[in-house]
């Protein structure tokens, strides 16, 4: 039987799920312009570090929370590439015990930044691998 994506059900409170949106849309997301430009739509006393760290922690959003507000976001096909491509690799070694960014992005046609970014998720997601290292 398939696991239900529980994270679905979870409620969010409007006020939330406005701010996930914004971080979603804010590539260099500020929380104190956010809370500026959202000073009329937030109730008082808003805080964002009380919304569940399963979808945003640190400023950021979670891959869990992006999930809530951007379902197309092409961070989850790299996600998906990523871990097709390292799957097949095991499949054709299964002693296989590194490979580099690189070597997925060639496997996969995405840019490395793009590789790095999706392993980075993919940490956040679960224990998708046990050490990383960059140049």
């Amino acid at each position: 039987m398939w696991a239900r994506y529980q994270y679905l059900e979870h409620a969010i409170a409007p006020a939330e799920m406005l701010w996930l949106t914004e971080v979603a849309k804010s590539p260099a997301f500020s929380p104190r312009m956010a809370k500026i430009q959202l000073f009329d739509k937030l109730p008082r006393g808003f805080s964002p570090d009380r919304i569940d760290m399963r979808f945003y922690v640190n400023d950021r959003l979670t891959p869990l929370g992006l999930r809530r507000v951007d379902p197309t976001n092409d961070l989850f096909r790299a996600m998906d590439l990523i871990v097709r491509a390292v799957r097949e690799r095991i499949l054709q070694d299964p002693n296989l015990s590194q490979i580099a960014a690189a070597e997925i992005a060639s496997d996969t046609g995405l840019p490395v930044n793009a590789v790095g970014a999706g392993l980075y998720a993919l940490g956040q997601v679960g224990r998708f691998f046990s050490a990383a290292s960059g140049p």
